[in-house]
C-alpha cells in the first residue's frame, strides 16, 4: 500500500482505529477498529451515508464498539494489522482504480471493509442490513 494515494481522511481514520485499539488494550488492529473509527467521525462522510441508507448510525457504532470491548487485551507488545484488515485495505484500492480515482479515500475503505468483512464485522453488516449495493448506491 502506498500511503501516499490515501487522503488525509482515510490516513486519519486508519491513526484513530490505531488509537482505538491502543485504547481498548488491542494489539491487533482489525476490521471492527476501522470501521468503528470510521463510523464514529464526527461530520464525516460514512455516519452521513448510513443515514443516507436509512441506517442508525449510532446503533452501528454501538454494536461495533461492543465487539471491540470482547476483543483480547494485551499489555506491552507490538501493535500490528491484522490480515483481515490488510486484505480490507486491498479491496479498498482495487475499488478506488476501479472507479478511476487517484486516491484512497474513506469510500473506498468502508467498500474494502464490506466486502472483505470478517465474521464478526460480516454479522454486524447483517444485522443492520447494510450491503455493498445500497452502499454504492448512497454514494
Amino acid at each position: 500500500m502506498d500511503m501516499r494515494k490515501f487522503t488525509e481522511k482515510s490516513i486519519a481514520a486508519l491513526g484513530k482505529a490505531q488509537k482505538i485499539a491502543r485504547e481498548y488494550g488491542n494489539q491487533e488492529i482489525g476490521q471492527l477498529h476501522l470501521a468503528y473509527a470510521l463510523a464514529t467521525e464526527e461530520d464525516g462522510l460514512i455516519p452521513a451515508l448510513l443515514k443516507k441508507m436509512n441506517k442508525d448510525e449510532k446503533a452501528f457504532a454501538s454494536a461495533l464498539e461492543r465487539e471491540i470491548a470482547k476483543l483480547p487485551k494485551v499489555s506491552g507488545g507490538e501493535e500490528y494489522t491484522s490480515r483481515a484488515l490488510a486484505d480490507a485495505l486491498e479491496e479498498g484500492e482495487s475499488q478506488m482504480n476501479k472507479m478511476g480515482d487517484s486516491y484512497l479515500s474513506v469510500e473506498h475503505l468502508f467498500y474494502g471493509l464490506l466486502e472483505k468483512a470478517d465474521g464478526t464485522l460480516k454479522r454486524i453488516f447483517k444485522e443492520f442490513n447494510i450491503e455493498t449495493n445500497a452502499f454504492m448506491q448512497a454514494l
